[in-house]
């Protein structure tokens, strides 16, 4: 049975591209995990087109549903990102994990990178994800 992860990534800066940097590189963590034969969650993949579209959601609404979905995982994995030991969203994630007892696994981004080639070109990606609903 496949275990369901959650893998925490910084997000908010008061850098747009940062912002969008740190979305891409949730989303080919994901697809790395899935490979690798996990489910796995991200609130930065899975959410940032929504908080796009309705901005303004306050950072302790997204922390209550993040945490509810942590709450059912096997796993954390925490992307260790530049930034990643002061995010207060990460350090929540990992004291939560600690208290249900949901192991804390540190995913170096290069390991990612490494097995993501593939995933390096946002306009071969934007182009797979069109054919794909075609």
């Amino acid at each position: 049975m496949r275990k369901l992860v959650y893998l925490a990534c910084p997000y908010s800066s008061d850098d747009p591209k940062q912002i969008h940097h740190r979305f891409e590189w949730s989303w080919k963590a994901c697809i790395w995990g899935w490979r690798q034969g996990f489910y796995v969650y991200s609130p930065v993949a899975y959410t940032h087109i929504i908080a796009c579209f309705v901005p303004g959601i306050p950072h302790e609404t997204w922390m209550v549903f993040d945490l509810n979905i942590l709450s059912k995982c096997h796993q954390l994995w925490v992307l260790t990102l530049p930034g990643y030991q002061n995010s207060r969203g990460i350090a929540q994630e990992i004291d939560i994990a600690r208290q249900l007892g949901i192991p804390v696994i540190e995913i170096d981004p290069a390991r990612v990178q490494q097995e993501t080639q593939d995933l390096n070109n946002w306009q071969d990606i934007v182009r797979a994800v069109q054919n794909f609903v075609k």
